[in-house]
């Protein structure tokens, strides 16, 4: 029983310590290593981008139709603006659905940088979970990452 306790013990302490979920907990988006990265600060879904360079979070507002993609840093935690102007969303819908998402910097974002990107369309007033992919560019990287 006390080997027990102590494994148990070992493993929330090592969650807590990498700063991921496991795989299966929190709802949010996985990592390559099999990781879940729980909801990201606005509540979203978090998409990762190359090695951990960048995390997105997807939001959408039903009231609004809207979608929302923030940029995060490595951590997924804090905003991190890129000079980017746009970004697309592709929503595996029938038939597929193809949202440009503009730059719309939030307060504090240097001059000619967003770490938020906002795209409206009316298939986003529906309440579902959505699934689909992101694409953009960062400093002449192409970047494409997967959520559900």
């Amino acid at each position: 029983m006390r080997t027990l306790i102590g494994l148990l013990l070992a493993c929330v302490v090592g969650g807590l310590v990498v700063g991921c979920n496991p795989k299966g907990g929190g709802g949010g988006g996985q990592g390559k290593d099999g990781h879940d990265h729980g909801p990201g600060p606005h509540n979203g879904v978090i998409v990762e981008l190359g090695d951990e360079d960048y995390h997105l979070e997807f939001v959408t507002d039903q009231g609004t139709k809207e979608a929302i993609v923030y940029i995060l840093d490595e951590e997924a935690k804090n905003a991190k603006p890129i000079t980017t102007k746009q970004l697309t969303l592709s929503l595996k819908e029938q038939p597929p659905v193809t949202i440009t998402l503009d730059a719309k910097p939030q307060e504090g974002d240097p001059a000619g940088t967003s770490s938020r990107f906002v795209g409206k369309h009316d298939v986003l007033g529906t309440k579902k979970e959505f699934e689909g992919t992101i694409g953009l560019e960062i400093e002449g990287k192409k970047y494409s990452g997967e959520f559900k």
